[in-house]
C-alpha cells in the first residue's frame, strides 16, 4: 500500500497546555483515507502520532487502525511528520 496523499490541519492546543500539534488525514492508494490522525509533542519535544481511537463501554479507549506490517508502519509514521513540519507549521 502507498501513501497518495497527506492532508495537514494545524489545532495547535499549546497555548491551553494541550499537546495536539495538527490533526492529518491519510490517502492510501488513492481508495482508502484514514482521518483524524493526531500529531502530538511528547514531553521531550518530539512528535508521534495518534490513530484515531474510539471509547468502548468500559472508559477505554481503543486504536481503529492498528498496522500490521513494521516497515509500513515507520514509514507512515515518517512520510506524516514530515508533511507536518513542511507544510502543517
Amino acid at each position: 500500500m502507498e501513501i497518495t496523499g497527506i492532508r495537514i490541519y494545524p489545532f495547535d492546543t499549546a497555548a491551553s497546555g494541550g499537546k495536539i500539534r495538527a490533526i492529518a488525514d491519510v490517502d492510501l492508494d488513492g481508495c482508502l483515507t484514514i482521518k483524524g490522525i493526531r500529531i502530538l509533542e511528547s514531553k521531550s519535544g518530539g512528535l508521534f502520532l495518534g490513530m484515531p481511537s474510539m471509547k468502548t463501554r468500559s472508559g477505554q479507549y481503543r486504536d481503529m487502525v492498528i498496522f500490521t506490517d513494521k516497515e509500513f508502519a515507520e514509514n507512515f509514521r515518517h512520510q506524516v511528520i514530515e508533511a507536518y513540519k513542511t507544510n502543517g507549521i
